[in-house]
């Protein structure tokens, strides 16, 4: 169970990352962005 919430997290945490680098590199698209990815 621990390693099943460990891997979610990590997963989790590294989408959000690269959601905000690709808002960071499209300054343009700043509202198009957030709403294609959520």
């Amino acid at each position: 169970m621990q390693e099943v919430e460990y891997y979610s997290l990590a997963a989790t945490l590294y989408f959000m990352i690269a959601a905000f680098g690709i808002l960071k590199r499209n300054k343009q698209k700043n509202i198009g962005t957030p709403v294609l990815f959520f």
